[in-house]
């Protein structure tokens, strides 16, 4: 089964009417891999369908992140925007230069695996649900062209 057709039975299942305006939401979102900030789900959905709203676009992902099939991450350390991808996505930490705003993703499955043990090894902290990690600093391109300050 596509990751569409997994979504749209999940949300039909939850109880929520899969209007063609919801649909199109779920197609961007699977469509994409990475993470989508509500904005450009909107855009993208408009080309499909000129009939959806923003508000449906935030009313759909908040049914998806309700039923865990989405997932928020944030890429600076001020949690200033949102953004979504699918739940089965790895987790990876996000590096956000100061000088030029670029994003970088860093796919490190063992520092990840690191934090995991360390939460299993002390369970007096809990359960790990989800991590989210942004680390700022200034890219290589900003330091050798003088714009780290």
């Amino acid at each position: 089964m596509s990751d569409t057709a997994d979504m749209k039975q999940k949300a039909q299942a939850s109880g929520w009417r899969l209007t063609e305006q919801r649909r199109a939401v779920l197609d961007v979102i699977n469509a994409h891999h990475g993470h989508l900030t509500a904005e450009s789900i909107y855009n993208r959905a408009r080309a499909l369908n000129p009939r959806i709203s923003l508000t449906t676009v935030y009313r759909t992902l908040n049914a998806l992140l309700e039923s865990g099939q989405l997932k928020q991450v944030h890429v600076s350390v001020d949690h200033e925007r949102a953004y979504f991808q699918k739940a089965g996505e790895a987790e990876r930490f996000h590096f956000r230069c100061r000088g030029c705003g670029r994003i970088c993703e860093i796919d490190c499955p063992e520092a990840i695996a690191a934090l995991r043990a360390y939460v299993d090894e002390h369970p007096q902290l809990g359960e790990i649900t989800q991590i989210c990690a942004c680390l700022e600093g200034y890219c290589h391109d900003c330091l050798t062209k003088g714009r780290a300050q």
